[in-house]
């Protein structure tokens, strides 16, 4: 059955091919190379269960094609001018041309149409489809798809975005745009996504009204005719994205959105964009252009979704890319942040802020403005006195201070900084963040002694004071740390520790029988440290610098150390490639095989696949080694014979197997 079909869509291509030939784009020989390589991915795509990459490896090769085919009918002189008949809306068929001009194009689409169809169900697909029409010009496959994606998928935002988006950029179609957005809202009331795009289209719509006013009129003097700036959203000739009644919408009754009657009769009036743009507009059409619409969205957005503070704030940030004309929708915001969330330490520094947001430090009216913000924060504490409030308080002054260059300013700004954070140490509300800023900007011992009374378990505290301790004292600061700080942050005082042992440690010049061995006391500290972080995310991190630490006394002791590790547990592999690479330096040109190195490598390699039998890179890599090292070419064979059984996916595996014999 699939050959039938391979060769039924071999034989469609014949006249394709023959016009190819015909018109010297294609030599023979290269005709049928192409029949050839056709032929294997007809195959591939026509058996039983096809995979995602087959067709996709299809797609690639007809689009290296298609590029090749456009590149010598430039060189020979075959491109014709766009003028000539017009250009085309879609280059999927464009008019007056030879069959192979465009059927390489509609091969592509069709290709595309059989794996979405079999894969209907990957949305990456379909937004990779999307990208490529929108690559190529294909504005009839846009709009004819755009509306499967959403009859499949309704649920998901970013059909209903991208939709939106290209009737709106693409086709200029306002209408069509906001009707696709609403109908998203209607079966996705909860999507913050869509509230926030519809939020952007309304103001994105109002910003190019307010510049085509700009082109036509001179302060309200007209500078034009309001012909030169017609809409173009009724044009027929555009392909637009229809999408029939969903089944999710049957039940489903108008929106608080489309029942909102500031939406309802502001869409109305504004359904004719020419109308906007006559010399004088109406007191509704001023009105309109005032960020009507976009407050009305953000009312029902926090309507329907009433108690996420990081949801307003998406509002405010998107109102401010549109610059001062959006302060009365920003003042909307602002003050149901402060009815809804004033609680919250979040949204009262939101509301301090907005008074330095935008002010340049070198613009005069700064001062007043961070007067205003100090001000706001110093209720806010007073308000909420928390360690939250009062460290986003000192951020703020911290954020400032790196700021500002004026002398004056950064000696009033320092004074706050610490006033506040003395303030929240004497009131028990300074954090650990905090008294890392105090120590910074003050006496750092002082601070930090006082800070470790209050935090004793902080190890972000005990790291700052070993670092401004003396040397002597050092190793004495780490044990206590040690064992104050909580679990699940000793992995940041072990690693520091191991680090500053391990930092300036080399191996002695010659060998004394009376002096301490060094390397057997820092590894031993190793051993604790990996006693204590066993099964823990951070294991790696030690062991690491453990293997780094052996390498430096000697490989000898390297091996000695990754063999006791190896003993003890099975490892991860990661560490197994740390040894490898430690083990191979320099072996790509080595004068001699050393047999023993190998024979331990490949150990390693076998570790490294225990932990993780089913990675390709692992595998490839083995045999990488096995072909360029000892250049054991029938155990390389056996690796590849294994793994061929073994890996997660087996095409792939093969695909970058012949990548890697190319490459040697």
């Amino acid at each position: 059955m699939a050959a039938d079909s391979v060769q039924y869509h071999l034989e469609r291509m014949v006249p394709e091919l023959e016009d190819l030939q015909e018109r010297g784009f294609f030599t023979a020989a290269e005709i049928k190379s192409i029949v050839k390589q056709r032929t294997a991915h007809e195959y591939r795509i026509h058996r039983i269960i096809p995979l995602k990459s087959d067709f996709l490896r299809y797609i690639a090769f007809e689009e290296n094609l298609e590029r090749l085919r456009r590149k010598r009918k430039r060189r020979m002189g075959q491109e014709k001018e766009a003028a000539a008949h017009g250009k085309p809306s879609d280059p999927s068929e464009p008019p007056q041309s030879s069959l192979s001009d465009y059927s390489i194009m509609r091969r592509i689409h069709g290709l595309y149409g059989k794996m979405l169809k079999k894969f209907s169900g990957d949305t990456l697909l379909w937004v990779q489809y999307f990208d490529w029409c929108r690559k190529v010009n294909s504005s009839k496959a846009l709009g004819k798809n755009f509306a499967k994606a959403i009859q499949l998928h309704p649920t998901k935002a970013t059909f209903w975005v991208m939709a939106a988006a290209w009737e709106f950029e693409q086709n200029a179609n306002m209408t069509s745009a906001r009707v696709l957005l609403q109908r998203g809202l209607r079966i996705n009331p909860e999507s913050q996504k869509l509230w926030l795009e519809y939020f952007k289209l309304e103001l994105l719509w109002i910003e190019k009204i307010k510049e085509r006013r700009k082109v036509l009129f001179k302060d309200g003097v007209p500078g034009g005719t309001a012909d030169a700036g017609q809409d173009d959203s009724n044009d027929e000739s555009s392909e637009g994205v229809t999408v029939p009644q969903l089944q999710e919408e049957a039940h489903l009754s108008a929106t608080s959105l489309e029942r909102d009657p500031t939406v309802s009769s502001s869409t109305t009036q504004s359904s004719d964009t020419a109308a906007l743009l006559k010399p004088t507009l109406t007191a509704m059409q001023q009105t309109l252009l005032n960020v009507l619409i976009p407050r009305a969205v953000y009312r029902n957005a926090i309507k329907t979704i009433p108690k996420d503070l990081d949801f307003r704030i998406a509002f405010l940030g998107i109102y401010k890319d549109f610059g001062a004309e959006t302060l009365a929708g920003q003042e909307e915001v602002y003050e149901s942040l402060r009815e809804d969330f004033g609680h919250l330490p979040a949204a009262q520094r939101v509301l301090a802020e907005r008074h330095v947001d935008g002010v340049d430090p070198t613009d005069p009216a700064y001062p007043a403005a961070l007067k205003k913000a100090v001000q706001a924060f110093n209720s806010a504490v007073e308000q909420l006195p928390s360690s939250e409030m009062w460290e986003r308080y000192a951020d703020f002054l911290a954020t400032s201070l790196t700021r500002v260059q004026e002398e004056n300013l950064t000696k009033y700004l320092t004074h706050l900084l610490l006033k506040s954070i003395t303030h929240a140490h004497t009131h028990h509300f300074a954090t650990e963040r905090m008294y890392l800023t105090w120590a910074k900007h003050s006496a750092p011992l002082p601070v930090l002694q006082a800070a470790l009374e209050r935090l004793p378990g902080s190890a972000q505290l005990w790291i700052s004071i070993i670092s401004h301790s003396k040397d002597e004292a050092k190793q004495e600061l780490y044990e206590k740390a040690i064992k104050a700080v909580q679990k699940d942050e000793q992995h940041v005082i072990w690693t520091a520790y191991l680090q500053s042992l391990t930092q300036h440690w080399a191996p002695p010049v010659t060998a004394d029988s009376d002096a301490p061995d060094s390397f057997s006391s820092i590894s031993n500290q190793f051993t604790r440290a990996l006693s204590i972080l066993s099964s823990t995310p951070h294991e790696d991190t030690i062991l690491s610098l453990y293997l780094h630490f052996a390498r430096t006394a000697g490989l000898g002791r390297l091996r000695s150390v990754y063999d006791r590790l190896i003993g003890t547990k099975t490892r991860s592999t990661s560490f197994y490639r740390t040894c490898i690479a430690m083990e191979t330096e320099g072996a790509k040109r080595p004068v001699s095989v050393d047999m023993d190195m190998v024979r331990r490598v490949r150990r390693l390699w076998e570790g490294a696949l225990s932990s993780n039998v089913s990675n390709i890179d692992t595998w490839l890599d083995y045999i990488h080694f096995e072909m360029t090292v000892p250049k054991d070419f029938d155990r390389a064979a056996q690796l590849y014979w294994k793994a061929n059984k073994c890996v997660s996916d087996q095409e792939e595996f093969v695909r970058r197997y012949e990548e890697m014999k190319g490459g040697l």
